[in-house]
């Protein structure tokens, strides 16, 4: 189900400076500015922290704890500030990207209150209480993934949190993929390109391909516009003959062969058949189930489009619901929404029908609540089939900070998952709640904009955005 009545809202929370450290507590850094258009920091409580005396502060520098740097602008010239306004190279550069670092600052900030510091141009590592872990000998180091990436010399390499080396520093490249919890990478020197197994410490020949892409603890690589899928010892568990690969959740592998249409199956991480490749249609993965769909023997209401019948595996292979829907949701706490005949209803992982409704669209269950569509008017139920909410011009899918943003003529507010109006709908406009930001979002109202907490209360009455 596509976002209720969706209208093009300006994204804002890339212009709020959101950043939490163990020096405040894990409290946020928020960036605002003053009735003359001065900019200064202030926590997510509102609290006054670096004055607004700033004709432009960079959003997208270093950022940390008391210790750490941001390019400011005073009396047209750039310099240094750090998070509490002291002045740490004075403001005497035109342009910003002249000004010189100062020997010592915090770059960044990680897990558990961890800080990556620079001093005369090396990087190390220190705890919350200040104990070095990784002493200043390295020319870059940053928090990525689950460990540290690490430059020296121009070599490559990663660490973890103690210190320990998990991959030398000796590649001319690294690739550590995106997964927080890979346990490989793909290294390169002298142009030849491996997997290095993180958890085993060793490296493994990697089948020569046009690219590969590290999932996890699997690598798709593609090869001649066909894809295929390495494991972490260098093994080919799926063969590069498939027209698209996606790796799933647990390392579930999807493939699929044809161009718009086709065939689709599922495979295990080791390569062997799950769901067999005999479907048009295969979902994602979603609360151990999936759903397939087969071109239907029943006629199409639409003449562009072509009519499926859809059904369920769960993902140890067992087909658990016949092929009977006309449309079908992903399991989400357990539900899912189908449509047949006409009608949306809940089913639980058996089939069973628990919710019936006579609602012309269905959202997926979460946090307890699901939206539901009537006539172009939207509203919550919860997991009885009980509407809780009254209806609205708008309900948004997305969940955030326990919370949906709804809009009422043309005013909005947010609603917890009970249905609860928590942010009174008085608002020009909302952003979202950011997740570790204290609570604290931008919103518009008689014509000014300003901050907000998950109350609806304006936070510090001389800040604006």
């Amino acid at each position: 189900m596509k976002t209720r009545k969706t209208k093009k809202i300006v994204t804002l929370l890339a212009g709020m400076l959101l950043i939490t450290f163990a020096g405040y507590s894990q409290q946020a850094f928020i960036k605002f500015k003053n009735m003359e258009g001065k900019f200064g920091y202030m926590t997510s409580t509102g609290k006054e922290v670096v004055a607004p005396v700033y004709e432009e502060i960079n959003d997208l520098d270093v950022t940390g704890t008391d210790e750490s740097i941001v390019l400011a602008k005073l009396n047209g010239k750039w310099g240094y500030i750090d998070l509490t306004g002291k002045n740490k190279v004075g403001f005497k550069y035109d342009n910003y990207l002249k000004v010189s670092y100062p020997e010592q600052y915090v770059a960044h900030v990680g897990p558990n209150g961890l800080m990556i510091k620079v001093k005369d141009k090396k990087y190390g590592l220190f705890d919350k209480n200040g104990t070095n872990i990784i002493p200043y000998k390295f020319d870059e180091l940053r928090f990525e993934n689950n460990h540290i990436y690490a430059v020296n010399a121009d070599k490559r390499g990663l660490l973890d949190f103690s210190g320990k080396v998990l991959v030398p520093v000796k590649y001319d490249m690294l690739d550590d993929g995106d997964a927080k919890t890979s346990e490989i990478a793909i290294v390169g020197l002298n142009d030849t390109k491996k997997i290095f197994n993180i958890k085993l410490g060793k490296e493994f020949d990697l089948t020569e391909s046009d690219e590969a892409e590290i999932k996890g603890d699997l690598v798709k690589i593609e090869s001649g516009g066909q894809y295929g899928v390495v494991n972490g010892n260098g093994k080919i568990v799926v063969p590069v003959k498939y027209n698209e690969i996606a790796i799933l959740e647990k390392g579930y592998i999807k493939i699929f062969s044809g161009d718009y249409e086709g065939y689709f199956g599922l495979l295990d991480k080791s390569g062997k058949v799950i769901i067999p490749q005999k479907y048009d249609r295969m979902g994602e993965i979603s609360d151990g189930m999936i759903s397939v769909g087969k071109i239907s023997s029943k006629p199409s209401n639409d003449e562009f489009s072509q009519r499926y019948d859809y059904g369920y595996y769960n993902v140890s292979g067992k087909p658990v619901i016949p092929l009977k829907y006309d449309n079908t949701h992903s399991f989400h706490e357990n539900l899912a929404g189908v449509k047949l005949g006409g009608k949306w209803v809940f089913i639980d992982k058996t089939g069973k029908t628990v919710i019936k409704t006579d609602y012309d669209d269905i959202s997926d269950f979460e946090g307890g609540s699901a939206i539901v569509e009537k006539d172009g008017k939207y509203a919550l139920i919860n997991k009885s089939g009980k509407r809780i909410t009254d209806f609205y011009d708008v309900i948004e899918d997305k969940v955030n900070s326990g919370l949906r943003k709804v809009q009422q003529g043309g005013d909005w507010g947010y609603i917890n998952t009970k249905g609860e109006v928590v942010v009174p709908i008085k608002f020009e406009s909302l952003d979202y709640f950011h997740e570790s930001g204290g609570g604290v979002t931008h919103a518009r109202i008689n014509g000014k904009n300003i901050f907000i907490d998950m109350k609806g209360n304006r936070v510090n009455q001389n800040a604006y955005w």
